[in-house]
């Protein structure tokens, strides 16, 4: 390896490694309610998670305690995508 491309090598491998790193964590979506005190409950994760812990679309313009929602996990992040309810709600 010549002296040039030693720094594109080593950010080459770490931008590998990190990728690989990234696929490695799966990418979960579950449903969630809303609480009075607006903190998430998943169906699958038993704590709450306090509103300043997760995350949620911009698009999505309210949430109201006892709302279903829609729950993406990326890593260790719930982000809150949208609001969910049953088709004859429409």
């Amino acid at each position: 390896m010549n002296e040039k491309n030693s720094g594109a090598y080593r950010l080459a491998a770490a931008l590998k490694a990190q990728m690989q790193k990234q696929a490695e964590q799966p990418i979960m979506v579950e449903l969630g309610e809303i609480d009075s005190n607006y903190n998430l409950k998943t169906d699958t994760f038993s704590e709450l998670i306090p509103r300043a812990d997760y995350m949620v679309c911009r698009s999505i313009k309210s949430i109201v305690p006892g709302d279903r929602v829609l729950v993406f996990w990326i890593g260790a992040d719930a982000v809150v995508s949208d609001v969910v309810m049953a088709a004859d709600e429409l």
